[in-house]
């Protein structure tokens, strides 16, 4: 449980040192909204690697229908 704890710590530090640097920094909307945009797309990937893994574990018998889709 500590691991878990010290690593949601390190990720939510992350967040507080971007928008402190927010803060300071003068960058222009366009960077903001690319950094964004890549930082949505991997959550939407580990999302979908999640869900995608834990499908093909409890649809065993189905494996081809779901690669084949």
């Amino acid at each position: 449980m500590w691991i878990a704890a010290m690593w949601g710590a390190i990720s939510g530090s992350a967040v507080r040192m971007g928008a402190i640097l927010a803060l300071y920094l003068n960058m222009p909307k366009r960077l903001i909204g690319f950094i964004m945009a890549f930082g949505t797309g991997v959550l939407i990937g580990a999302a979908t690697y999640e869900l995608g893994e834990a499908t093909v574990c409890f649809f065993r018998p189905c494996e081809s229908c779901i690669l084949a889709g």
